[in-house]
């Protein structure tokens, strides 16, 4: 913009927001969870800076995470004070991202509605469902109660990294 270059990608956010319907849009349906949520943050990204920003640091902190349990595993110790250092690091970002994913989908779930029947022209009902372990609990208590857990997989098992879109059509998952 006025002939500057960009440091980081985090600074064109919300200059032209744009989203793209494509044919591999299908992939929404037929992948996996991590495809919905790249979705999801796509479109919130396209205008919030700060949501994109902690969105980097969570995958970094997590992946930091991870690579902290593998540790552990390999050389047979714990320490959860350090561990907990990350856990905190997470829940600060986790939080924020989480709220906005919701709101998000509050918005969107009746233009997808509307732009469903316009476009198939029938007389179905289909809903979205935002799936996030942190509708029912604080990611600290999920932290907290899936240490043993994580440890035996050696990655991190609960938090937003494993929230999901749930397309539905006649009450039924698709």
């Amino acid at each position: 913009r006025n002939g500057k270059t960009y440091e980081k990608l985090s600074d064109h956010i919300g200059l032209i927001p744009t989203v793209i319907i494509s044919p591999s849009d299908s992939d929404l349906i037929s992948e996996g969870s991590s495809t919905r949520r790249k979705f999801m943050d796509g479109v919130i990204g396209q205008t919030d800076a700060v949501f994109l920003i902690h969105l980097l640091e969570y995958h970094k902190i997590l992946s930091q995470r991870n690579a902290l349990l593998k540790y552990f595993a390999i050389n047979q110790t714990f320490d959860a004070q350090t561990l907990e250092v990350y856990d905190d690091q997470l829940i600060e970002r986790s939080t924020p991202i989480f709220e906005k994913r919701k709101a998000f989908m509050e918005a969107f779930i009746p233009i997808f509605k509307s732009r469903y029947h316009e476009i198939s022209g029938l007389d179905e009902f289909v809903n979205l469902e935002y799936e996030s372990q942190l509708h029912t609990d604080s990611h600290a208590s999920l932290l907290k109660t899936s240490i043993g857990k994580d440890k035996g997989l050696q990655f991190t098992s609960t938090g937003i990294h494993k929230d999901d879109i749930l397309f539905l059509k006649e009450g039924q998952p698709i």
